[in-house]
């Protein structure tokens, strides 16, 4: 019997002792951790938003594993979130950069047609092309302000302002052609009367 008591004795120190080294993952938490921070540094939030999301998912799990002292859990969440969160990044980087692309060649197509058109209503020598010159500069300023978010890497919203910037191209283009047929149809006179 007292063979037994030393084995149970044993046994419960053994498991006392492993209980008392089990501890959280806190090198893997604060890695991923990292890795999601790092990942939404590079845009991942605009650019990969689900992947980051599954990231963060992720992590949370993790976090609830150590509460419920599911250390071994905790640890495998942990790294399971690292590596989502660098795949987002990564996510982010090739979708940037092919929005970056697709700006650029959007800005590329659209500017001749702004130069085109800023000349065509400068050089309006008519009557009532105030307002197309007005819109000729306003849409000026508006490609300026484009031009600074797509050199600041702002490459969504400057898809968007594209998209708001043809139309308002699209009206100026009409707006000048009304000006100059305006200006071609012939005034008829009227006669007075005697």
């Amino acid at each position: 019997m007292s063979t037994l008591r030393c084995l149970n004795g044993a046994a419960l120190a053994a498991l006392a002792l492993m209980l008392a080294c089990a501890k959280p993952p806190t090198q893997e938490m604060a890695a991923a951790d990292n890795a999601i921070k790092a990942a939404i540094q590079a845009g991942a939030k605009d650019y990969a938003p689900d992947d980051t999301a599954t990231a963060e998912t992720a992590l949370g799990e993790a976090q609830s594993k150590v509460a419920g002292k599911d250390y071994k859990g905790a640890k495998a969440a942990a790294l399971d979130a690292k590596a989502k969160a660098e795949a987002a990044g990564a996510a982010a980087a090739a979708n940037m950069q092919a929005a970056q692309a697709q700006v650029q060649q959007g800005m590329e197509a659209l500017k001749p047609q702004l130069e085109f058109l800023v000349a065509e209503a400068a050089g309006l020598k008519i009557k009532g092309a105030d307002q197309a010159k007005a819109d000729a500069g306003s849409l000026s300023e508006q490609w300026q302000a484009i031009v600074a978010d797509f050199s600041g890497g702002q490459f969504l919203a400057v898809s968007q302002k594209l998209v708001e910037f043809q139309t308002r191209i699209d009206a100026l283009r009409t707006s000048i052609e009304e000006a100059k047929k305006a200006a071609a149809t012939p005034v008829k006179k009227r006669k007075g009367r005697r």
